[in-house]
């Protein structure tokens, strides 16, 4: 072996040794973990189940002595470049970055580098300031400070510049609040906290969500052949997101809690989906079932990767799949279409609202009866890995 390949394999040893288990000190969902560093910036995963983390501690072992460990790209990267893909419609990458420069240049301004969590500890901070000094009311100051607080441990990795509307809009209709009111509350507190950051977010994405009204909410659907092509994008590209995708479209559940769903709340055998207090509205321990045949083969494809998903990385997923699959991605869209499909198909509102956990027939009745045919409604339901490129409208 040549010197300089010794020094070559040396080099990259240095990058990436340090792979180690790790033992979370406390309670936590996720106690077992493993650690690595890449270019001397450490990396930590953390698992449920100590099987699952020393499988991935062994694949990080090999990517180490192989010399591939400093090259693997991690899977958010992989996210932000297709939401990038997608949003430049496929300019060159080079032209992007130097009408992004102009543009900075022309501002006079530097790119955002402050994280969600950064930006809301100094949001509260400022606020605790002013009920000091009588500029805010302290009821209002406690609304705020729960509202940013609760906002910041579900995005407080990302930087202030990467959350969209949409996404800002399905984390919030995700918390589960039906009351317009309540909604327009979360909305206007988060509105305040990037009005508050305006010189590093130019554009607020709170302010661009309706206000809703106080009215029966007129849903927004996929159709069935836009619903096929969501799924069989997925499947193609990013089958670790199938099994939280499906519980979205074929149980009915929100996005936040598609996002808790563990791979031990589903029980196979049963034909039905255990969901603990903490991951639904009602904040009750709850079984269903009774859920659609074709739920099944998609948690059948589904990768033990894809229970190992935080709410942000499944939330920035999302998004890239609906952009990837080139779909229109209205709010909440996957519930209200499971919903609209199967009280289309079953002409049953207490099976359609025992599924969802809705506590009213008439209000279920009233928002979803008449979206849809019942033929559309039993086609929706029988989307499966076997006929989603023929319902997508893409075999031959």
């Amino acid at each position: 072996m040549s010197a300089d390949k010794q020094r070559t394999e040396k080099r990259t040893e240095q990058r990436t040794r340090g792979v180690r288990k790790l033992e979370a000190s406390g309670p936590r969902p996720k106690p077992h973990g493993v650690e690595w560093r890449v270019d001397g910036k450490r990396k930590t995963e953390w698992f449920k189940e100590r099987a699952d983390r020393d499988k991935r501690y062994a694949e990080l072992v090999a990517e180490r002595k192989q010399g591939t460990l400093a090259r693997a790209i991690p899977l958010r990267d992989q996210q932000e470049w297709i939401h990038f893909q997608a949003a430049v419609e496929g300019t060159n990458w080079r032209e992007v970055v130097a009408g992004w420069r102009a543009w900075m240049t022309e501002k006079g301004t530097s790119p955002c580098k402050l994280t969600i969590r950064e930006a809301a500890e100094l949001f509260v901070k400022e606020g605790e300031k002013r009920v000091k000094n009588g500029t805010l009311a302290a009821d209002t100051m406690a609304h705020r400070r729960t509202k940013i607080r609760t906002f910041a441990d579900a995005f407080g990795a990302n930087r202030l510049t990467q959350i969209t509307s949409t996404e800002l809009e399905d984390w919030i209709d995700g918390l589960g609040f039906e009351a317009p009111a309540t909604f327009n509350s979360w909305r206007a507190h988060v509105r305040a906290f990037y009005s508050h950051f305006a010189e590093q977010v130019p554009v607020n994405p709170a302010a661009k969500i309706r206000v809703r009204a106080d009215l029966v909410e007129e849903v927004e659907i996929l159709t069935v052949p836009e619903t096929a092509r969501l799924f069989a994008y997925a499947l193609e590209n990013h089958p670790e997101a199938l099994g939280r995708l499906a519980v979205e479209a074929f149980v009915g559940l929100r996005f936040s809690s598609a996002c808790r769903v563990a791979k031990e709340d589903i029980k196979v055998e049963q034909r039905g989906i255990e969901l603990p207090a903490v991951k639904i509205k009602t904040r009750r321990r709850y079984y269903v079932d009774g859920l659609p045949d074709n739920l099944w083969p998609w948690l059948a494809k589904t990768p033990e990767s894809c229970w190992h998903l935080t709410t942000s990385d499944y939330m920035h997923l999302k998004s890239a799949m609906f952009a990837g699959a080139d779909i229109a991605h209205p709010h909440n869209c996957l519930r209200h279409s499971f919903a609209t499909y199967h009280l289309a198909a079953h002409k049953s509102p207490g099976r359609t609202a025992t599924i969802l956990c809705h506590s009213s027939e008439k209000k279920l009745w009233e928002r979803y009866n008449g979206k849809a045919t019942q033929t559309d409604g039993l086609r929706y339901f029988t989307i499966s890995p076997a006929n989603v490129e023929e319902l997508a409208g893409r075999s031959d």
